[in-house]
C-alpha cells in the first residue's frame, strides 16, 4: 500500500506502533522514497515506511536518526509480524495515560 502524504504515513505508523496519531512527528524523506515517524520523547521509538510498499522499519531509542537512516539504506527491514507485540505494549502504555 503505497504511502502518499503525511497523513497516511502518520496513520500507517499509528497502526503498526500502536501509538495515537496525534503524539507523531511525520517527515518526508524525499532521497529514501520514504517517512519517518518518530514519537518525540525520551524512549520513543522511530520507524521508516517505504512511500512505495509495505516495507518498513522500526527502531528503538538506542539507534539514532542517522543509525535508523544508514540501515534503512542497506536494507534492513523489520517484519510486520514483529509490531504485534510492540503495538499491544503501546496500547496499553497510551490508554493509561489518557
Amino acid at each position: 500500500m503505497p504511502v502518499n502524504n503525511e497523513t497516511e504515513a502518520g496513520a500507517r505508523a499509528s497502526e503498526l506502533l500502536g501509538i495515537p496519531q496525534s503524539v507523531l512527528s511525520v517527515i518526508r524523506l524525499p532521497e529514501d522514497r520514504a517517512w519517518m515517524a518518530a514519537e518525540p520523547m525520551r524512549g520513543g521509538s522511530r520507524l521508516v515506511m517505504s512511500q512505495d510498499d509495505e516495507s518498513v522499519l522500526w527502531a528503538g531509542p538506542a539507534l539514532s536518526e542517522q543509525g535508523i537512516l544508514e540501515a534503512w539504506r542497506a536494507g534492513r527491514r523489520t517484519e510486520q509480524e514483529r509490531f504485534n507485540e510492540l503495538r499491544e505494549r503501546n496500547s496499553i502504555r497510551y490508554s493509561r495515560d489518557s
